[in-house]
């Protein structure tokens, strides 16, 4: 998965796709970001068909995107072969709740 491209993508979507609140305070458009990734990543732990569940996953990933972009987090995606494969390692989980779970503790 190319992270720098996808990033690019989001960062020029049409306003229509990325919801960015106009006249608003920073800290309230980074809530605002945070709350649509929240409500992306609780859309995709609910879905049960792979149709769904692909629109729902890319959406989430449209919403992650978001926040990194905003927040000037893109570089840290960026990972070394053996940096992805411990990364995989840690997520052995088929369930949704428990991913959706770790997502949200901090």
């Amino acid at each position: 998965m190319d992270v720098n491209n996808l990033a690019r993508l989001q960062r020029n979507l049409p306003k229509a796709y990325v919801f960015k609140p106009l006249g608003v305070s920073e800290q309230e458009k980074e809530a605002s970001l945070y709350g649509d990734l929240s409500v992306a990543l609780a859309i995709l732990a609910e879905k049960t068909d792979s149709d769904s569940k692909l629109a729902a996953y890319c959406r989430a990933l449209l919403a992650f995107l978001g926040v990194a972009n905003e927040k000037k987090w893109t570089y840290l995606l960026l990972l070394s072969p053996e940096e992805l494969k411990q990364f995989k390692q840690k997520w052995q989980t088929k369930s949704f709740s428990k991913i959706y779970l770790i997502c949200n503790s901090s």
